[in-house]
């Protein structure tokens, strides 16, 4: 009987979008292809170094440019082998070459994407990372071409899915014909490679993806899921775009020693060669660092315990899901695996998007259960059944409201509340400093009810803010927005890091509304955001009336605070607030300013001080000090009013400071300053 045996017919198109839909839930968020695509490309770039050891001269560039009235997407590498690997005419070749698996044969595997002979321990294995490339095209077409160091040969592949079959093909040019093609290719604006190595033209980038990358999240991606090769290679991987460029850096919670990194109050231990199972004597840990902020959030893109394999981060296990106990979400660190538990956690527990792991699975449960117990000891050390942060925010909260009982009969004395005050106007209902250029706008705040009460199920409007830059230059900052109750824990709404460009005002971060549920306990809340430096720059700045240096970390605004209250009333208004604001600049020890909230009068106290410092969780000592201080401001705030009052009304209130005055003898302002204070500590302190 003939056998009339027939290949199945494939839909590759099909093949392509369940891929992605894998990449799609294993990253979970609108820009996942972007965050895929860099990932995959720099897999196989960093696994195509020359170098294998130390990575020297290796380099990878994403560009984004316009060439032949189309936008492309080119990633270009130095340092590597090019695509090494026999040369072939037809499939019969190209099939025996991949069924004989052997290494080396870099340029088959590449194009065909469902094979792959990477070494075990190589970044990315799978294969997948050519389908991402070609779902980036919005054609479902690319071209790379390729210097190859094994033998100073040139090849172009042109590399696409056919709309007739359904079927994913490619066609090959070398050496004079491929430099034409190219040429065709890019309308002249390109030249063949020089240096050996990779590069693949992607036409027509998804939109998502020109976002990403115009924005700074493509950047971010790299930072965060790249931080190991940058940190032991100084690998260099830079994204263009509007030729502006970016290069690639180690957030500044990854710092090689916990002293480096420009946040306070870092702990840290580290441990080494640690089993993960004392039946198994493979398998085990290189490297651990467990570290803790008492002093600033971590962000969310960095908490958890990053699972490092192949120089880059797969997945990042949440401390506060492992051990559930208050301020563990502060905990972050990162595992290095060896050469055994490395292999065996990709064989048998990796997702095929290298974004994940199968935690139920040996052996990354039991890595699971020893990251577990080191974490409990590592928070059993700190104490952190309360934290020193919670500590501190009660006895400052404390401590600010007896000052303002206190303070509050002279602020009525002095008329700078209520209808009759003489508060200056064009100070009272500012919003911000009138040269900060780099701030963050929050105008469509809109909460339910007209007294600040939020009843569940409730939603408060317009919970984002719009960055601003104007500047003549980009920054690259991180974004944070969230809601934070009055004892200190937070809900993120949304954490950014992009790309502020000159004059830009058109992003938003966070969210259309914020809905109140019954996770949320009875009390007073606010909502916030702050924008902090993710670059090293010799750029200067105004932040509020201080110019500060750009560093990795500073803060560059913070004067976003509006409060509400669930499922109660808000207390009765007081007419000012004390609030702690820490910062470097020696010149900052107490302040006022204006709320730009509530346009409320703030008095701002440095909590980094060294005057502050000691006395920050002592409540009498500090009360004691708000008022004296809060006194002699509230004096200078009237004086300002007053300069500015016409004379007749200047004797209502005190003859002696109209007498100063009038006669402008700035020498007797600071005695009477001081008397009003003694004045007023007298009668607190007998």
């Amino acid at each position: 009987m003939k056998n009339n045996t027939i290949s199945q017919l494939t839909n590759k198109e099909s093949d392509i979008k369940a891929i992605m839909d894998g990449y799609m839930q294993a990253v979970d968020h609108p820009l996942y292809k972007a965050e895929s695509l860099q990932k995959d490309a720099i897999q196989n770039s960093w696994d195509a170094r020359s170098d294998k050891k130390n990575g020297e001269n290796w380099k990878c560039v994403f560009d984004l440019k316009r060439m032949s009235g189309k936008d492309f997407l080119i990633i270009t590498d130095e340092g590597t082998k090019g695509l090494i690997g026999t040369k072939f005419k037809d499939a019969d070749e190209v099939r025996k070459i991949l069924n004989e698996k052997k290494e080396g044969e870099d340029l088959a595997n590449f194009c065909n994407s469902n094979w792959s002979v990477k070494s075990q321990g190589d970044a990315g294995n799978r294969g997948r990372g050519k389908t991402v490339l070609l779902d980036a095209s919005g054609g479902k077409c690319i071209y790379f071409d390729s210097y190859r160091s094994s033998d100073d040969e040139y090849v172009l592949v042109k590399l696409f899915l056919d709309d007739k079959d359904k079927d994913i093909k490619y066609s090959l040019n070398w050496n004079d014909d491929a430099k034409v093609e190219l040429k065709k290719i890019s309308d002249n604006a390109l030249f063949p490679l020089s240096k050996h190595g990779t590069r693949i033209l992607i036409p027509d980038p998804e939109a998502k993806i020109r976002e990403a990358i115009n924005q700074g999240d493509f950047l971010s991606y790299i930072n965060n899921t790249w931080w190991e090769i940058i940190k032991k290679y100084n690998a260099k991987i830079v994204v263009n775009s509007r030729d502006n460029e970016k290069i690639a850096s180690m957030p500044i919670w990854y710092e090689k020693n916990k002293d480096d990194i420009k946040v306070d109050n870092i702990e840290e231990s580290s441990y080494s060669s640690e089993f993960i199972n004392i039946n198994d004597k493979a398998n085990k840990i290189e490297k651990m660092v467990l570290r803790y902020s008492s002093e600033q959030d971590v962000p969310g893109k960095i908490k958890g315990i990053a699972i490092q394999r192949g120089g880059m981060t797969i997945e990042r296990l949440k401390t506060d899901d492992m051990v559930r106990e208050e301020s563990i979400g502060n905990i972050y660190g990162w595992v290095e695996m060896n050469k055994e538990l490395s292999k065996e956690m990709k064989d048998n527990c990796e997702g095929p998007e290298h974004f994940s792991y199968s935690w139920t699975k040996k052996p990354a449960n039991h890595l699971k259960s020893c990251i577990k117990i080191k974490i409990r000891e590592f928070a059993k050390e700190l104490k952190l059944i309360e934290t020193e942060n919670a500590k501190k925010d009660r006895i400052q909260k404390q401590a600010s409201d007896s000052a303002i009982k206190n303070l509050t009969p002279l602020f009525k004395k002095l008329n700078l509340s209520g209808s009759g005050s003489d508060t200056p106007k064009t100070r009272k209902g500012e919003t911000r400093g009138s040269n900060e250029k780099l701030r963050l706008s929050v105008t469509n705040f809109e909460l339910p009810n007209e007294n600040s009460r939020v009843n569940y199920s409730q939603k408060i409007k317009g919970t984002y803010v719009v960055p601003i830059n104007e500047y003549e230059e980009d920054f690259f900052v991180g974004i944070k927005v969230w809601v934070e109750s009055d004892d200190g824990q937070e809900i993120i709404i949304e954490e950014r890091e992009l790309n502020l460009r000159a004059g830009q005002r058109d992003i938003m971060v966070g969210a259309d509304f914020f809905e109140i549920d019954k996770k949320f306990n009875k009390g007073k809340y606010s909502f916030k955001a702050q924008m902090l430096s993710l670059e090293d720059t010799d750029k200067k700045i105004q932040v509020g009336k201080n110019e500060v240096s750009v560093e990795k970390g500073t803060i560059l605004y913070d004067n976003i605070s509006k409060k509400f209250y669930v499922e109660e009333d808000p207390p009765e208004k007081g007419p000012f607030d004390f609030q702690p604001y820490p910062s470097d600049d020696k010149r900052k020890l107490i302040w006022h300013d204006y709320n730009t909230i509530d346009h409320d009068l703030v008095f701002y106290y440095n909590s980094k001080h060294p005057k502050i410092i000691p006395i920050i969780e002592e409540i009498d000592s500090l009360t004691e000090y708000l008022i004296g201080q809060g006194t002699m401001l509230l004096y200078q705030i009237k004086i300002e009013s007053l300069l500015e009052l016409d004379s007749s009304t200047i004797d209502k209130f005190d003859p002696d400071l109209h007498g100063i005055i009038k006669s402008k003898n700035i020498d007797q302002i600071f005695p009477y300053l001081l008397e009003k204070y003694s004045e007023q500590m007298w009668d607190y302190l007998k």
